[in-house]
């Protein structure tokens, strides 16, 4: 395959830059629940760690709940990252009321 064919078939433009944001920001929630659990976790907070204006954020995730539940998926690889401390924390502000 040569440069222009592959430069073709690689995502571009904000569908590459969408995944990566996405993916700068698990991991900036990951680095941040590990040093001040998940109370500590704010959006302002992982935004500054991801060097993403807030707003992307919440592009991605409407809220903290939501960005814990996607690291606790297993198809993004964390979840066995995650302090114990704030798994059990997100697990209890993320389950469905009775």
């Amino acid at each position: 395959m040569d440069a222009e064919a592959k430069k073709r078939d690689r995502p571009r433009g904000e569908h590459r830059t969408s995944a990566a944001n996405r993916q700068k920001i698990l991991e900036a929630t990951l680095q941040v629940a590990q040093e001040f659990g998940y109370q500590g976790t704010t959006i302002p907070r992982v935004s500054l760690k991801a060097q993403l204006p807030t707003g992307s954020v919440y592009w991605h995730f409407e809220s903290k709940d939501m960005l814990f539940a996607s690291l606790m998926e297993p198809e993004s690889g964390m979840a066995g990252r995650i302090p114990s401390q704030a798994a059990s924390a997100a697990r209890r502000n993320h389950a469905p009321a009775p």
